[in-house]
């Protein structure tokens, strides 16, 4: 009986790890030789597809976010991972692949191309300790006419041989199998694959075990993946975050004034009491935000250290260090952070960030910055995609962001983390109309405790949200509404009390 084993080139499907068996071949016609044959009709459904996955199907985005056994994976770095190739070449047939959704080895960071190149001399030596091979075959192939199964998902195959090897398949007992099951690979190697080392702020990575890599920048990402679609709203208590959520909220962000109060009362804005984010915490479901002061990396770590589900370096409050902003990296918190620029955005990127909301004017209860700001970062998105290689080296210089960063976006057409909105958002058509601008989402602030019911505007809020191109939803959810926060026309706000002039 031939165990059916996968190569990196079939997508795998939920009955392709059987068995198949021939129970009667003497009727069959055929010159019988002293070979036995590994049979494989699951890879019709690779030629019968025709297509390559696209990201939500993708088999290297979706193996992070299973088990390590039941995705065959080694090890987990911060950038990449090592998994057992499904359709091995080779027992031991292994596979390092960026978390991140990019076809190229020219569209990998930095840090990624280093964590590729370690993790591989890694695999070669755990995999020579435990298989005793004699060689590697080692590389890329990059795009469907080189030869790439999964041409979507920059992956390398590091390949063992040994020298009695014919065709990759080792002959064992003139049998062309693999001598061991693929759960058994992966077991071993994992076992003997060194224990990762601490990082550069004391804690350690995750134990290969786990089903994902805390602090990495795909974990953070994804978890703000999550939040797409969804409002994101300013409370002041655990009554208005248990109104946020029975509205629908995806999230709130627990602050001791909104932007409206924080504008109105000046004084310096810090970071929230530790006991109202427990408070809030205990009171809902979804996730707690807090924001940090712009270059404060201490409060962020009181807010990492108190558990908060995302840290926002606001500029709403008092900024802490007009120079630096905080070193995201250094965080398991997944950050938040507001631009008005593309450059801007890119910026807080390669500082760690892992969602990006255009700033708007918080507290004024007037969008019209924060349409100016999402129209900006859109509109540069889109001349950057038609630029050379050439220009895009003067384009990064320009924004004042890292080259593959900048071609990164060139070539995706969008951001590589979630783009919210924020800042002036105050009745369902703004929010409607800031997700008809390309928006993920919305943040909403002072616009619901301001106004004169919380409770329906923030309901209505959501609805308008979700059903952003349903005038006639939207026209329904913005009746009785009571009403809305008085606020203050953003031409009236002198330039050095505009929020969202903080930050570079």
């Amino acid at each position: 009986m031939a165990r059916l084993t996968m190569s990196d080139h079939e997508p795998a499907g939920d009955d392709e790890r059987g068995e198949v068996r021939v129970d009667d071949p003497g009727h069959l016609a055929g010159v019988p030789d002293e070979f036995q044959r590994l049979w494989t009709p699951h890879r019709m459904v690779y030629i019968q597809k025709g297509q390559q996955p696209d990201r939500d199907e993708c088999p290297f985005c979706i193996a992070p976010s299973m088990s390590d056994e039941d995705a065959l994976i080694v090890a987990r770095g911060e950038h990449a991972y090592v998994l057992l190739n499904l359709f091995p070449y080779n027992s031991g047939h292994l596979l390092v692949c960026p978390y991140r959704h990019i076809a190229t080895y020219d569209l990998a960071s930095p840090e990624e191309v280093a964590e590729i190149g370690s993790l591989t001399q890694t695999a070669m030596r755990v995999v020579r300790e435990v298989s005793r091979n004699d060689g590697y075959n080692i590389g890329m192939n990059q795009g469907q006419v080189a030869g790439a199964g999964i041409a979507e998902h920059l992956h390398q195959h590091i390949v063992p041989r040994w020298g009695q090897d014919a065709n990759f398949l080792p002959i064992i007992a003139k049998t062309k199998a693999l001598p061991q099951l693929l759960g058994d690979v992966r077991a071993s190697i994992a076992a003997a694959w060194p224990a990762p080392r601490a990082n550069r702020i004391g804690t350690t990575m995750t134990d290969t075990n786990t089903t994902g890599q805390v602090g990495s920048s795909r974990v953070k990402r994804g978890l703000a993946e999550m939040l797409k679609g969804g409002v994101i709203m300013d409370v002041v208590n655990a009554e208005q975050a248990r109104i946020a959520e029975d509205a629908g909220a995806v999230a709130v962000m627990a602050l001791e004034r909104v932007p409206a109060d924080i504008r109105s009362q000046g004084g310096v804005a810090r970071m929230s009491d530790p006991d109202l984010i427990d408070q809030i915490k205990a009171e809902v479901s979804i996730p707690v935000m807090a924001k940090a002061r712009i270059g404060h990396f201490v409060e962020a770590q009181v807010l990492q250290s108190l558990e908060v589900d995302y840290i926002d370096e606001s500029e709403v409050l008092s900024p802490a260090d007009y120079v630096n902003h905080i070193d995201k990296w250094g965080f398991t918190v997944p950050f938040v952070c507001g631009a008005t620029t593309l450059g801007e955005a890119l910026r807080r990127i390669t500082e760690g960030a892992a969602m990006i909301r255009s700033k708007g004017e918080a507290g004024t209860g007037d969008v019209s910055e924060a349409t100016k700001h999402i129209r900006t970062i859109k509109s540069e998105i889109r001349a950057l995609s038609a630029l050379t290689h050439d220009e895009i080296y003067v384009a990064a210089k320009e924004l004042q962001a890292p080259y593959d960063l900048v071609l990164e976006v060139a070539r995706t057409g969008q951001l590589p983390v979630v783009l919210f909105t924020a800042g002036g958002v105050a009745t369902p058509a703004d929010a409607a109309m800031m997700m008809q601008l390309g928006a993920d989402g919305v943040f909403v602030g002072s616009g619901i405790f301001k106004s004169g019911n919380p409770v329906a505007r923030a309901k209505a809020v959501v609805t308008a949200t979700a059903l952003f191109n349903d005038p006639d939803a939207i026209a329904e959810a913005s009746r009785g509404l009571g009403e809305a926060m008085v606020g203050i026309n953003v031409a009236d706000v002198p330039a050095p009390h505009r929020l969202a002039e903080r930050g570079w």
